[in-house]
């Protein structure tokens, strides 16, 4: 994106919250797309943020490409997925563009997530030799920079739901206010009797709570138990799910499972993600403190899952935590946030204080013509083409040639 006014290329940093939803959360201003320019905001990034993404996803900027592993150098660098596919109409050209048998056997073989390395590279070659595609320039580059954006080469990377949703051109903050007040406020319809349903509800927020519904939904209805094992108190359930795949389960002689353990909840897709960071308990370098407040939620929400059944349950329940918070309260006294400035509050939830004075001062106008090279498909030369005007030569009036290059010029007279 580039501000047209100051000639500056705007770069978000986009990220996924715990509603699975796209969140701008930093911005970045450079006078050009080369390798410097990225470097250099890639490196502000790092400071401000105090650690790298573990995955980047960005556009096929070879600038970036460059960038990202010389500044974030554990991070995993991708390509986004859906602009490469929506140029694949452009490269083809207008008769396979239609073919929607083609568009078909390469989408099963570009989007499927399933697949291993080998079987995504046998089905590509395939898909490329049937359709006369193994010389196309286009294809050949995106299959030997496949390693960044083919599903295969990243299963072994948890990506937040990065490619589940895209936020689309409304989402605003009053949208997020809304979904965060759904999450306080409604509680969704469950769809089997199951506890552990009824404990994902309370969870999850809504929209990563439908996902776990469908999948608690599949389990019961499309899965059967092929096999199973009795080896002392463990037994082995070999279950086969709606795809005929085959999965083995272990349960041990303990208590039904009326919640979900604590150690398979991701905290970021919790209701109470955004508030444990608000009050300031997750700090830099806290991966223990974390596991503790994950497991405290944890047992918290299975208590109030299985409380629910009872009024007199959930009585109690509420008698204990006023109990224990008054408690609290007595021992380190009440938290006003009203008494600090709002800068001491920054400081606090940043854990640093700036340096000295901030000037900013409006940047010089740049003229920026992009990061690289790329290739241009038939379509575009041929509208360039269209679009460039012809110099008209003024001595015949026709194209192609100037007056001095003119036949007329060397008539004989």
């Amino acid at each position: 994106m580039v501000l047209i006014w100051y000639g500056m290329v705007l770069v978000p940093f986009t990220g996924v919250d715990n509603h699975r939803r796209g969140v701008t959360f930093a911005i970045g201003l450079i006078s050009r797309e080369d390798v410097d320019s990225y470097v250099w905001l890639l490196q502000q990034f790092k400071s401000a943020m105090g650690c790298v993404p573990s995955c980047t996803i960005t556009d096929q900027d070879p600038s970036m490409r460059i960038a990202v592993p010389q500044v974030f150098g554990t991070t995993r660098h991708r390509f986004y997925m859906w602009h490469i596919m929506s140029n694949v109409g452009e490269k083809v050209g207008n008769v396979l563009s239609k073919d929607e048998e083609f568009r078909r056997a390469l989408n099963d073989v570009v989007w499927n997530e399933t697949l291993s390395v080998e079987e995504f590279e046998r089905g590509w070659q395939d898909v490329m030799e049937k359709y006369s595609l193994g010389d196309h320039r286009w294809f050949r580059l995106m299959y030997d920079l496949r390693s960044y954006w083919i599903p295969a080469f990243f299963n072994d990377l948890f990506m937040g739901g990065c490619f589940a949703r895209h936020p689309g051109p409304k989402l605003r903050i009053v949208c997020l206010a809304k979904l965060n007040a759904e999450c306080e406020g409604h509680f969704p319809t469950s769809e089997t009797p199951l506890l552990i349903e009824k404990h994902a509800a309370v969870v999850y927020t809504v929209n990563v709570f439908y996902d776990v519904q469908a999948e608690v939904i599949a389990g019961s209805f499309s899965c059967r138990s092929v096999r199973s094992n009795v080896e002392g108190v463990v037994t082995r359930y070999e279950v086969q799910d709606g795809d005929e795949l085959v999965h083995t389960v272990i349960f041990d002689s303990g208590p039904q499972v009326v919640s979900i353990p604590s150690r398979y909840v991701v905290s970021r897709w919790t209701g109470g993600a955004c508030v444990r960071q608000l009050l300031g308990v997750q700090r830099r370098g806290s991966a223990d403190v974390d596991v503790v407040i994950g497991e405290a939620w944890a047992e918290f929400f299975s208590c109030m899952t299985i409380a629910s059944r009872s009024v007199d349950h959930v009585m109690k329940l509420t008698a204990s935590l006023k109990d224990f918070n008054a408690n609290l309260l007595a021992e380190n006294g009440p938290s006003d946030p009203s008494s600090s400035s709002k800068k001491q509050l920054f400081e606090a939830f940043c854990d640093a204080s700036p340096d000295g004075e901030v000037h900013i001062r409006p940047p010089p106008i740049s003229i920026n013509k992009g990061g690289g090279k790329r290739f241009k498909s038939s379509r575009e030369l041929a509208v360039e083409k269209a679009g460039r005007r012809q110099r008209q030569c003024q001595t015949c009036e026709k194209y192609d040639h100037n007056s001095r290059t003119c036949p007329m010029r060397n008539v004989n007279i």
